[in-house]
């Protein structure tokens, strides 16, 4: 699970201004929602027996932030958008945000998927269709 992340996090940083995401442009900033929606997406994909829950999260002031938890592990490819982390999470026990974005809600990934409206379905089947190819060549 850890490579496929890896794999599609540096697809999402060649890749930025080419999908068309809110906010991919910026990539990892504000791309939290469609990230994990799309990497929740594959994973399950890949490895249908995993638990994947996809989780939005409140701070207090409105701010929303989006990862995974895969069977327990914290998966944030974003996470590196906020200046106090260095890198995206992979398979991590714990999400240091959890101070801030303490109000979570959890659903799991094909549901979440199914009812995002962070794209319309014909873009949701053409990007999983990319993803699925540039997993396959091996990027």
């Amino acid at each position: 699970m850890i490579s496929t992340s890896l794999k599609i996090r540096k697809l999402f940083e060649l890749a930025k201004g080419e999908i068309d995401l809110p906010y991919f442009s910026g990539f990892p900033n504000n791309a939290c929602e469609g990230a994990s929606l799309f990497l929740g997406a594959i994973i399950k994909e890949k490895f249908p027996t995993a638990n994947v829950e996809y989780l939005k999260a409140y701070d207090g002031n409105g701010a929303i932030h989006f990862w995974l938890e895969i069977d327990g592990k914290v998966f944030d490819i974003t996470a590196d958008q906020f200046p106090e982390i260095e890198s995206p999470l992979f398979g991590v026990n714990h999400q240091p945000f959890l101070e801030i974005y303490n109000d979570i809600e959890r659903q799991e990934i094909n549901e979440a998927f199914k009812l995002s409206d962070v794209t319309n379905s014909t873009y949701k089947h053409s990007l999983m269709m990319e993803l699925r190819y540039h997993l396959s060549t091996n990027i």
